[in-house]
């Protein structure tokens, strides 16, 4: 998945900047495709987010006394769940460094200087 930011800026000649971040697949999980803000390990060695996978094992007891893996669809021996703080601390870094190098592409779109005051209109 990819974000992409552009900035036009006016000088003696038209120069585009773009930015395109692309966000890791693993920083999604797999049952709400939403990016993990706690995210948790199962049995079957993939990772969810607590809340999608707990809400998973409730919906999978209705068809199986044991929960099923959403990932596998095998029944999993528990539903023991450990927190993927690695993970977390990975999307934790990879936001901040992403506000910031949108920021600045924002900030500078903002305050760029316009080549003609006379013919200068607010973009809204």
């Amino acid at each position: 998945m990819s974000i992409t930011a552009q900035q036009s800026r006016n000088q003696k000649t038209k120069e585009n900047k773009t930015i395109t971040l692309t966000i890791p697949n693993v920083f999604f999980c797999p049952i709400s495709m939403s990016l993990l803000k706690d995210p948790v390990i199962c049995c079957d060695g993939f990772t969810y987010e607590r809340f999608e996978i707990k809400k998973w094992f409730l919906e999978s007891e209705c068809i199986s006394l044991m929960p099923i893996s959403p990932m596998t669809g095998l029944q999993l021996p528990s539903k023991n769940l450990i927190s993927n703080i690695a993970l977390r601390t990975l999307i934790h870094d990879f936001t901040i460094e992403a506000d910031e190098q949108l920021s600045i592409v924002i900030h500078e779109q903002l305050y760029e200087e316009p080549e003609d005051w006379n013919n200068f209109s607010w973009r809204l």
